[in-house]
């Protein structure tokens, strides 16, 4: 579990982690409740834990179902 603030919206992951992925579901709320959501994530390290891969998809919205590629990536600096 772990939290995240953006702009006026808190945010909460809850996940689990198996080999090197994190997944799970999300919830954003926001003081406009327009921008509110929730969806599901996940996240992939790369085998020298140097750089990661990941994914954040609303529910209902879209998502690898339709063909949208993953849309985070990082990478460690010094």
């Amino acid at each position: 579990t772990g939290t995240f603030h953006t702009g006026d919206c808190n945010g909460k992951l809850t996940g689990r982690i198996e080999k090197n992925m994190l997944s799970g579901d999300y919830t954003n709320v926001c003081t406009s409740g327009v921008d509110t959501t929730t969806g599901t994530f996940a996240v992939t390290m790369a085998s020298d834990n140097q750089s990661f891969m990941g994914s954040m998809y609303k529910s209902g919205g879209y998502g690898p179902e339709n063909g949208f590629p993953p849309s985070w990536w990082a990478k460690k600096t010094v």
